[in-house]
């Protein structure tokens, strides 16, 4: 049974709530937490924790606090080295003393084999330097600043040889740049709401890991099938919401009035811990959040009652991403993705098998051909006579923006900057977007720029080294609506799409078959 652990602690009265304290103070050696969400955290069940979201709630003090008192051996991250400081003085603070610390090394030495380490993951192949150290308790202080790839390697070597407890806590602020995504797809459940499922705060809900890192939700503990006949062993997650109230050092102090002056929408998200808020756009950003917002609010369950017009597709083909396909609808309603988690595509009959059971009415199927994953799946498509188009994201466009007529440097760029006009909330497609945590945070991935005087859209790969993950969905989505077109011919009888029109010298291998 799932328990709201904040709402239990609520309904203490206030002697039960004293006394909670006293328990704190019998098993704690020199802090103890405060009453409310930092004792709902300390003794918090999950193997996952994400602590915080409004400003001044304790986030740094718990991590350092838990780290002196439970763990064998603890780190505690932070994005640049120079910001451990404070951290450091707090561990000196607690311990009275700085005997065994060593501000060389960040380290502190607890006696009886027990350390605390502070480190950051700011530089790139930083998270290097932590292959096979493992660590009992790995601590993340503002996880949102942080990258998801870096995260992920070292989690890699969270937990010890010794009969002690492994705990990761990542306390932090809502994320205020792109980076920050992944917070949100980890934590769909309690960030995103408009999660299927929503839990409550200290509510545990269980998962395995994709190959990307990214969580499949199941049903409770045990054993589960990832999605490719790997079967791994669930793990818990939750999330205890913390505010400045909660904190009786600051709350009192002229700590509230600095938060209150900042910008919005950085005010209320940290004053109200919004993780969905606070993100600011960047301004190369090619989706902006608000008009992919828009788009989900629009989308209701039951949009695969109209027909499909077109289907597309990312295959992995036995490369570092996911699978996915995403089906687009009369009335510009895109359906859920369905993810292949870890699928080894290289069986291009298998995959051609998975597709065609995705498509519905004849709908044409773009599948992407740009590192040659998909040619296998698209030959035994086309060997069945299958209404397939292979899509070459590098291909020359030769087209130019209708507004700017500024040239698209590729396909790539011409497919996702259509889509950018499209979903415009201001248009006339009024596109309804799945409701998605991954489809926001990807959506909101790419950016772009001018070069050689063209308008490019960021690579896949280059969105992965900046983020740690890649646009698999995204893809998906662009490539169905490039194809659009395609499927109103069968549905309306409308003239051929843009692309029929172009010939083989203009544009020969961009999007083939057409």
């Amino acid at each position: 049974m799932s328990l709201d652990a904040e709402e239990l602690f609520r309904r203490l009265n206030e002697t039960d709530q004293v006394e909670l304290t006293k328990l704190a103070r019998t098993v704690t050696e020199r802090w103890v937490p405060q009453p409310g969400p930092q004792t709902l955290a300390y003794f918090c069940e999950a193997d996952e924790l994400l602590y915080g979201g409004s400003a001044g709630g304790g986030k740094s003090d718990l991590l350092v606090g838990y780290a002196i008192n439970e763990a064998h051996n603890a780190v505690i991250f932070r994005n640049g080295l120079k910001n451990v400081r404070d951290l450091e003085n707090r561990a000196i603070n607690i311990l009275g003393s700085r005997d065994g610390f060593s501000g060389q090394y960040h380290t502190f030495d607890l006696g009886d084999g027990r350390s605390l380490e502070l480190d950051s993951l700011e530089q790139p192949g930083s998270e290097q330097n932590w292959q096979g150290r493992r660590r009992d308790a790995m601590l993340f202080d503002e996880a949102a600043q942080m990258n998801k790839a870096r995260i992920q390697f070292v989690l890699g070597w969270s937990g010890s040889a010794k009969d002690v407890r492994t705990r990761v806590i990542y306390a932090t602020n809502p994320p205020l740049s792109d980076e920050g995504n992944w917070l949100v797809v980890w934590f769909a459940p309690w960030l995103d709401p408009m999660f299927k499922r929503r839990a409550k705060p200290g509510e545990l809900r269980w998962f395995v890991n994709n190959k990307d890192g990214d969580p499949v939700w199941v049903d409770g503990q045990g054993q589960f099938d990832r999605g490719d006949g790997v079967v791994s062993t669930a793990k818990s997650r939750t999330f205890i919401p913390s505010s400045l109230n909660d904190n009786a050092y600051l709350r009192d102090t002229d700590y509230r009035s600095r938060v209150e002056a900042l910008p919005e929408p950085m005010r209320s998200a940290m004053l109200n811990g919004n993780f969905m808020a606070a993100r600011k756009d960047d301004v190369y950003q090619v989706l902006p959040s608000e008009w992919i917002r828009i788009a989900q609010s629009r989308w209701t369950p039951d949009g695969d009652r109209a027909p499909m017009l077109s289907l597309g597709v990312d295959v992995a083909g036995g490369g570092g991403d996911s699978e996915a396909m995403v089906g687009l609808h009369a009335n510009n309603w895109f359906a859920r993705p369905k993810l292949h988690e870890g699928v080894d595509t290289k069986d291009g009959a298998a995959t051609a098998g998975r597709i065609v059971a995705c498509q519905k009415n004849g709908a044409p199927i773009a599948i992407d051909m740009t590192g040659g994953w998909g040619g296998a799946a698209k030959q035994a498509m086309s060997d069945s006579e299958v209404d397939v188009h292979g899509i070459v994201f590098s291909s020359e466009s030769g087209a130019v923006d209708d507004d700017t007529k500024i040239a698209f440097y590729n396909l790539r760029a011409e497919m996702y900057w259509r889509f950018r006009k499209a979903l415009d909330p201001n248009g006339t497609e009024r596109i309804q977007l799945p409701p998605d945590a991954r489809v926001l945070a990807e959506g909101t991935a790419p950016r772009w720029r001018l070069q050689g005087g063209k308008i490019l859209i960021e690579s896949k790969d280059e969105i992965r080294k900046r983020l740690g993950s890649s646009t698999d969905v995204l893809d998906a989505i662009v490539m169905a609506w490039a194809i659009r077109a395609k499927g109103l011919v069968k549905q309306r009888q409308e003239g051929p799409p843009r692309w029929a029109t172009q010939t083989a010298d203009s544009n020969p291998h961009a999007i083939d078959g057409f």
